[in-house]
């Protein structure tokens, strides 16, 4: 009878842990606000002439130098989630794609120079070039600034979390590998990109494209 009476007494101390009612997500736990990191939220929502002409604008001001056909490939999380094989496949993209730039962030500032000298040595002077670099922009800066890639390139041991939502956020696709199943780190920004595509033909081949099986 004592023994009962304890297991009552556990229950009752228990029963306040989880009071909250849980909530079912379709596709991805990963839930977030627009509002809370992007300004221009609540602005109206353009057409996509008008928005075309704003991601021009904006790419010409952070990259004069860049031709009108180069084409923009984007990575903005911390330097530390590049690992090697990521890296040596974005430089044999580059390689591949002779009019492309591969754009970082020095986040930290210390990772650029070493990137720099692994691509000189792994890529040669010319892919190296085309390897550039901007700092860290404020949050809803930063946000928008995702407008002027053509395709962020997600990092695959770790994957882009918030990064990716925000990328999305934006409008700009984002092409991630899952490369581990084992490791939900590994798979967040695939979550991320079923719970933004629409359940339709168009959105389960965007799927598709941009959630992709080997690093070939």
């Amino acid at each position: 009878q004592i023994a009962e009476e304890d297991k009552g007494d556990e229950k009752q101390q228990d029963d306040w842990v989880y009071g909250e009612n849980i909530v079912f997500c379709r596709d991805t736990f990963f839930c977030c606000d627009h509002r809370q990191s992007a300004p221009d939220a609540q602005e109206k929502q353009l057409n996509w002439e008008e928005e075309q002409k704003r991601r021009w604008e904006m790419r010409k001001g952070l990259f004069p130098q860049l031709p009108d056909d180069a084409v923009i490939f984007g990575n903005f999380n911390q330097l530390y989630k590049i690992d090697p094989t990521t890296f040596r496949t974005w430089l044999r993209i580059l390689a591949h794609v002779p009019n492309a730039v591969l754009w970082l962030l020095r986040f930290p500032d210390l990772g650029e120079s070493h990137l720099r000298k692994t691509a000189l040595d792994w890529a040669g002077a010319e892919v190296a070039s085309r390897v550039l670099f901007t700092d860290v922009a404020p949050k809803s800066t930063h946000i928008a600034r995702a407008r002027v890639c053509d395709l962020v390139l997600d990092t695959p041991e770790c994957n882009a979390h918030t990064t990716a939502a925000d990328v999305l956020w934006s409008g700009t696709p984002l092409l991630t590998l899952p490369r581990h199943r084992y490791k939900m780190c590994s798979r967040m920004a695939a979550s991320i990109l079923k719970g933004v595509l629409p359940k339709s033909a168009q959105g389960k081949r965007a799927a598709e494209e941009l959630i992709v099986g080997s690093d070939e």
